[in-house]
Formats: structure tokens, C-alpha cells, sequence
């Protein structure tokens, strides 16, 4: 029986987090756990997924809520209210019970540390349904596609099915849908590239993906960091792959899926022909003469002089910079990653990376400020009755942003008593602010007392040692609830070196003078670590100081009362 754990262990020492854990959560299995009657409620929900599968495909948390609910003993005591359909008016009485009855049920799915977890399943791509026809589609309402369907057929054999396993013969039915339709080489590009690294599938068939595109400069307009996040970073990764020509371990079931996934033989397909192969299901947007015309002009005429002996050096130097920012992004967000695709791929480069073999697992065996990738994995699992699957996940949707769900919650009065539970959403988004330094180094601000709104401040060095500093350099620092701004004090007048600036006000000041045009009202603190002072900030100077920090940077949303620290 699967069953939830929040926080962190004990016995994960290469494990790191800046805020002990809080709002960690992981997944455990046990044979052996819940009584006959949870594993029967669980059991019934599977069969009931299962049955109404092509109906509902989301899973609907039911594991996660089961258990929350069962830990909490929950019994919904407000009884429902029933409203016709021709009542023109709702009585203050039905509201307010409504009110309470969500709030309740609500408040009993919330977990220990104040998040909500749920499957973030807006993007829908985590875990794509085996459809009807066999194959498998890009998200949980998408039409069958062949890189899905080929890249789950190959997982199921993976974990041990025959080429007649499956469930109702899902893994037959699915081959015949590749067959039917050309075999895997008219997969997609993200196909192709992950086909090759495990031998199923020829480099040689891949468009080019050099990895000189990282050496652009700023002034190019493809130059990486004008990429939107999660396309430069999905796309980081697979240069490297491709710069050096990844490819596992031939096994005998390799060569087995060699001769299964395609209609001719392996070794009798001209790998350069099938290179702009997709299959109908997967060609959203169609290459153009002109594209095409530079695809080829990268595979026959750059490609062999990058990997000629003369121009060796500059490949070896593009690979080089490429794994260089693979592990600045692992490190910059702990191994966590951006997001599921971004960190299967980093997870793949960063055991590639080692050519001993001895190394070839979720090592630190180079890198001592590094820790595994593998721990980090198990943050992102989330178990759910879909089918009995195990599926990787991030954004994890509920322990990020369903404070917005309920923070109208916390200023209706008749929910007073609640109050307590509901401003746990504050304290999982809160307890901590962290902030680059200007030497690359992670600064940690958290509030020690609350009645007089003072703060202190470590740094997180290269060796994740917390290391108190009793000053900023002459630096300034806007404590936001997003995200923080450290400024040089020197370059806004009124502004205070080592000092922290920070908002008690229940609305975020730049609201005020934004979106009401009103006269702006400075509800703004200063905290110097120097002397443990606490001033309003509030003079001419100063607020022509937060009108520029507003204009570099963008508005700051400010602390509310109810964050914890």
C-alpha cells in the first residue's frame, strides 16, 4: 500500500534543503500497511478508475486523500444545504454553511506542513492513458502519437513485458500501431533522441543539435538566455547527448527492440533518409523548404567539419560548456530541476559525464558540493490510482499555488475559527527568502521575531554550510513573498546599507498606486542589521528610490501579516 511522507530523513545525508524539509513530500510502499478496510477503499478505487477510465482520466488524488482524511479522522459534521434551481436568492444562513462545509473538508485534506499535494494535472503530459486504439497520446486527452506510443511500448518491455504482455495484449496492440503506421523511425525529434541514447535508434537519423549553439553571444537573436526557461532548458541537455553520440549498453533485448519497433531490418535502414520522417500524429507544424534546406546544410556540410580533426578542439570545447551548464543548473536548484523532462535529461548527462565505471551511478565522486540526483527523484514521485502507476512528477500543483484558492478565506469573518489552519498556506510558501548574492552565493533571510519584524541572514557557500553574516557589503535588501531584491544602497539615495526593507501592509503597495490610481502610501519597514534598528520608510528620497527598484525590476509583492517566518 502506498502511503505519503512529508519532510525529510535522517537517513539521507547527501539530501539538502534550506527550510528543513518543509513542504518535501514522498511517496513510501508497504506491502504490509492499512488495515483490510484501507486497502479495500484503495483497491475500489483502482477498480473504479479502471472501469471508467476513457470517461475520467484523471486520477483524482484519491490515495493522497484517503490517507489525509483517515489520519485526521474526518467527519463532515455541517450538514449540506439544498438549493433549487428556481430560488432567485440564497439566504445569509445557506452562504455561510456552504462556506464552512468547504472550508472543513478542505482544511482535513491540507497537509503538516500547510500545502495542498494533489497531481498537477493542467499540462497533462505526466501520465498519458493507454488509449483504445493502442497507442498512447501526449497528454491524458491527446490522440495516440508514435513518439509516445513507441516510447512506452519500449518502457513496458523494459520492466519486463513480452512482446505479447501487457494487459488485454497492450504491448502487441501497440507495436501493430507503430507498424501500421511507418515503425519508430517517423517518432519526433525528443523520440529519436532518447531512442538513440538507449541503441533502439542511430544518431545518424537525428537532425543536428550542436552544441556550439551555447558559445552564441548575447547579441545573436537565438542566443540561449532570450529562451523561454523550460524550451532552453529542456533543450540544454540534448546537445551534449548529441555531441557525444550517447548510446547504452547493446543487451540481447536491444537487439530484440531493434527488430520489433521497425518494418525492415535494423541494419538495412538508411539513417540519413529517415532523418525528417514524422509520423502524421505527431507533425503539428510541418518543416518548411527552407528549413528543411538548413537542416541539411548542418548535417552534410557543418556537422563533418566540427567532428573533423581540424576543427576537433572547438566540439570538445561546445561539449565541455554544455555539461558546465547542466551542472550549474542542477546545483542552482538543488538537483530538483525545472521541471520532469529537464530532469530525466540532466539526470542521464550527469551519469554520462563519468567515463569510470565505477562512477556510473547518481555519484558525487567529482563534484563534493553536489548531492544525488537519485535522493532528488524521489521527491517527484507521485502515487496514484491510475491504473497502478508510478508516475515522475513536477510542479507538483497543489504544494505551490493553491494559496490563491483560499486566501479570499482568510479575510471572511465567519471563518474565524479556522483561521489558524488556513494560515498554514502562508508559512509552506514562507519560513524562509532566499536571494542570490553578487559573489553567486544563496542568501537566507528568515525572520526571528515577529512582534518586532527583525531578521537575520546566513549564506548558503559553496559546501551548503550555513555561515551567519552580520552585514550585506553595503547592500540593500526588498524582502518580497515571491522573490527578493538585493541593490547597491550607494546608487539610491535614502536607502540604507545593510538593511533589510520589508511590508507589514495586507495589500501590496504597488497595487495601490498601479491598478487605483491612488496616492501611494509607503507601508514599508527598515530593519539595519547593524544596529537592530526599525524605521518606516517613508521619506521624499527614499520613496523616489522604490519608484526606480520598481521600474529595474518590477513590482514586489510585499510580506503580508500572516506570513510566518
Amino acid at each position: 500500500m502506498w502511503k505519503i511522507k512529508f519532510g525529510g530523513s535522517a537517513e539521507e545525508p547527501y539530501l539538502f534543503s534550506t527550510n528543513n524539509f518543509h513542504g518535501r513530500q514522498t511517496w513510501e510502499y508497504d506491502a504490509d500497511a492499512g488495515t483490510p478496510e484501507a486497502r479495500a477503499q484503495v483497491e475500489k478505487a483502482r477498480q473504479y478508475f479502471y472501469q471508467n477510465r476513457y470517461n475520467v482520466k484523471p486520477c483524482s488524488d484519491h490515495l493522497c486523500r484517503f490517507q489525509l482524511l483517515r489520519e485526521k479522522e474526518f467527519k463532515q459534521s455541517i450538514p449540506q444545504e439544498k438549493v433549487d434551481d428556481d430560488d432567485e436568492k440564497i439566504s445569509y444562513k445557506t452562504a455561510d454553511a456552504t462556506m464552512r462545509r468547504a472550508i472543513n473538508f478542505w482544511c482535513a485534506l491540507q497537509s503538516p506542513h500547510g500545502h495542498w499535494p494533489a497531481l498537477n494535472a493542467g499540462v497533462m503530459f505526466y501520465v498519458p492513458p493507454f488509449n483504445e486504439d493502442g497507442g498512447w497520446g501526449l497528454h491524458i486527452e491527446g490522440p495516440s502519437m508514435m513518439m509516445c506510443t513507441v516510447l512506452n511500448y519500449l518502457a513496458m518491455r523494459i520492466l519486463g513485458e513480452g512482446p505479447d504482455g501487457g494487459l488485454n495484449n497492450a504491448c502487441s496492440r501497440a507495436r501493430k500501431w507503430i507498424l501500421d503506421r511507418g515503425g519508430a523511425m517517423y517518432s519526433g525529434s525528443w523520440g529519436k533522441t532518447w531512442m538513440a541514447i538507449l541503441g533502439v535508434y542511430d544518431w545518424e537519423g537525428s537532425n543536428p543539435m550542436p552544441p556550439e549553439f551555447w558559445f552564441h553571444q548575447t547579441l545573436v537573436p537565438l542566443q540561449p538566455s532570450k529562451m523561454f526557461c523550460y524550451c532552453r532548458l529542456t533543450f540544454m541537455p540534448m546537445p551534449y547527448f548529441y555531441g557525444k553520440r550517447f548510446v547504452g549498453p547493446i543487451t540481447p533485448l536491444i537487439q530484440q527492440l531493434r527488430e520489433e519497433i521497425y518494418n525492415q531490418p535494423y541494419n538495412q535502414i538508411k539513417w540519413p533518409r529517415v532523418r525528417h520522417f514524422c509520423a502524421k500524429e505527431d507533425n503539428y507544424y510541418p518543416h518548411g523548404r527552407l528549413q528543411r534546406l538548413m537542416w541539411d546544410g548542418f548535417y552534410y556540410v557543418a556537422e563533418p567539419l566540427l567532428n573533423s580533426r581540424f576543427f576537433r578542439r572547438i566540439r570538445e570545447s561546445a561539449v565541455q560548456k554544455a555539461i558546465d551548464y547542466i551542472h550549474y543548473e542542477d546545483e542552482n536548484s538543488r538537483y530538483i530541476t525545472i521541471g520532469c523532462v529537464e530532469k530525466t535529461n540532466c539526470s542521464i548527462s550527469f551519469v554520462f559525464n563519468f567515463e569510470d565505471d565505477s562512477a556510473r551511478e547518481f555519484s558525487t565522486l567529482e563534484r563534493g558540493t553536489t548531492y544525488h540526483h537519485k535522493l532528488a527523484v524521489s521527491g517527484s514521485i507521485l502515487a496514484a490510482c491510475n491504473g497502478g502507476i508510478v508516475s515522475l512528477e513536477k510542479i507538483n500543483g497543489g504544494d505551490t499555488s493553491d494559496e490563491n484558492r483560499h486566501q479570499s478565506s482568510l479575510d471572511i469573518k465567519i471563518c474565524g475559527e479556522l483561521n489558524p489552519k488556513l494560515k498554514k498556506i502562508y508559512g509552506s510558501k514562507g519560513g524562509f527568502c532566499l536571494v542570490e548574492s553578487t559573489k553567486g552565493d544563496l542568501l537566507m533571510v528568515c525572520q526571528i521575531d515577529d512582534s518586532r519584524h527583525a531578521f537575520k541572514i546566513v549564506e548558503l557557500n559553496g559546501r551548503f554550510k550555513h555561515v551567519p553574516i552580520a552585514n550585506l557589503d553595503g547592500h540593500s535588501l526588498f524582502v518580497g513573498k515571491n522573490h527578493s531584491i538585493l541593490v547597491l544602497a550607494s546608487k539610491y539615495p535614502g536607502c540604507r546599507p545593510n538593511s533589510i526593507y520589508f511590508s507589514t501592509a495586507p495589500t501590496e503597495p504597488w497595487r495601490l498606486r498601479h491598478e487605483n490610481n491612488l496616492k501611494y502610501e509607503f507601508k514599508i519597514q527598515e530593519f539595519n542589521l547593524e544596529d537592530g534598528s526599525i524605521r518606516y520608510y517613508s521619506t521624499v528620497e527614499t520613496r523616489t528610490s522604490f519608484q526606480n527598484i520598481l521600474a529595474v525590476a518590477g513590482p514586489v509583492p510585499w510580506i503580508v501579516p500572516s506570513m510566518k517566518f
